[in-house]
């Protein structure tokens, strides 16, 4: 008998465990769970998973440390099977270091953690074992998660009908909370990465709320699920009126109501709720540009980007019942995105690659205006359109140099030869992709 062991963080996590188990074969495999969220939160996940019947065990690693962090010790303590076949892992890196040194006989896959996956993060694959695949929505069409496009991980897109299968299964008991006059406001909680202060971002939901009871609307606000701080109180607070409303506080994602109930509306910065909520279940989005409320001086590269990608597919929320038709194709939307994401991380692309995506920019009319709405800077684009690899290299080259100095200080960093060798065994497979 085979073993699989799911490690993650959380109930929209299980969701996306659920739909992916519907794709892989039962018969001679057994499957356990690793919890590796905030404790407070175990006995709801624990009881939310074991309604699936699909797993043996259940193992709390749960920790209430800002960020994860667990010893190869710990893991050994917790979870009492002294090895696995396969891993399926969250995909946000924190949790990868440990299970890889832990089980290096493992294959490793990963199962994408909403929009996050479709961004760029640390390079974990250039000092450990690459995964087999990355399970995926696909939800941006053929714009793949980001290790798909640059490190080669192979993807493996995830079915519609299992995600909705997998939100019937748990949709079954729900009683109506709202009704389809209903503005659902998702806040993010901006304010905890320090690119706007919580009054700014109170006032960008204040202004979503004003606009939505000016057309009529109710307003059900959900609040993130782990937030400390709060936004319906003190927007209840602004506005005395029974039409807003506050979501009870549980654990479960809000795509389990919107599978059963159609809101008039779900609204947010750029939430995965967003992409879900449309491509998976065909309901009405919006977005906010947290751009109108922030300090112009502050930026992150992630939520800066991922509001790209929420822009290049949906409506401001002001646009709510207004006709709304994308100005751009499919495919000057997706060489768009490839070439904000370059400039954004400053990312090492080969020659080849280099030359397709100029080939391409000249077959397509790209105007100034899709430069200004994608925000990429018009020198950078002529480089693209008219120059040539050795100007791109030369345009970046204080971001490369820095990100050698990075992956030397990781070598420098090696405890013992063996570690040392695998370190480099890995950033060598890594980049020899990126070359290739």
């Amino acid at each position: 008998m085979k073993r699989r062991l799911f490690a993650g963080f959380g109930t929209a996590n299980i969701i996306n465990i659920i739909a992916v188990l519907e794709l892989l074969p039962k018969d001679g495999y057994e499957n356990f769970y690793a919890f590796l969220g905030e404790g407070r939160f175990f006995e709801t996940v624990k009881e939310f998973i074991k309604s699936s019947f699909a797993f043996e065990n259940i193992y709390n690693l749960s920790s209430n440390e800002a960020v994860f962090k667990i010893t190869k010790e710990r893991l050994e303590g917790v979870i009492d099977i002294k090895s696995f076949d396969e891993i399926y892992l969250q995909f946000n890196g924190s949790d990868y270091r440990e299970f890889t040194s832990k089980y290096p006989r493992a294959d490793i896959f990963l199962i994408e953690d909403g929009l996050k996956s479709y961004l760029k993060q640390s390079s974990l694959f250039l000092t450990h074992k690459s995964p087999k695949a990355l399970y995926s929505y696909n939800y941006l069409g053929n714009f793949l998660p980001h290790e798909c496009r640059y490190n080669g991980l192979k993807n493996i897109q995830i079915p519609k009908s299992a995600i909705r299968n997998a939100y019937n299964f748990y949709n079954k008991d729900l009683a109506p909370v709202y009704d389809e006059n209903t503005v659902i406001l998702c806040p993010q909680d901006l304010f905890a990465s320090d690119i706007m202060t919580y009054e700014d971002e109170l006032r960008m939901y204040s202004d979503c709320v004003a606009f939505s009871l000016e057309q009529g609307y109710n307003v059900l606000i959900k609040e993130h699920p782990r937030t400390k701080c709060p936004f319906s109180p003190r927007l209840r607070g602004m506005y005395k009126t029974e039409k807003v409303k506050k979501f009870s506080p549980n654990t479960l994602p809000i795509e389990i109501y919107l599978s059963k109930f159609k809101p008039k509306a779900l609204v947010s910065p750029f939430s995965t709720s967003l992409f879900l909520a449309s491509e998976v279940l065909d309901c009405p989005v919006y977005y906010l540009d947290y751009h109108k409320y922030k300090p112009s001086n502050l930026s992150i590269k992630n939520f800066d980007f991922a509001l790209i990608l929420t822009q290049s597919k949906y409506a401001p929320a002001e646009n709510i019942d207004k006709p709304y038709i994308c100005q751009v194709s499919d495919e000057i939307n997706g060489l768009l995105l490839r070439l904000k994401e370059i400039q954004t991380y400053k990312i090492f692309i080969s020659r080849a690659i280099f030359y397709e995506l100029k080939q391409k920019y000249g077959q397509l009319n790209i105007s100034d205006e899709n430069l200004r709405q994608y925000k990429i800077n018009k020198s950078f684009a002529e480089i693209m359109r008219n120059g040539f690899y050795f100007d791109l290299i030369f345009y970046n080259f204080q971001a490369y140099k820095e990100k050698i100095e990075q992956y030397v200080r990781v070598l420098a960093s090696a405890k013992t030869p063996i570690e040392f060798l695998r370190y480099s065994k890995y950033g060598l497979k890594t980049i020899f992709k990126r070359l290739s």
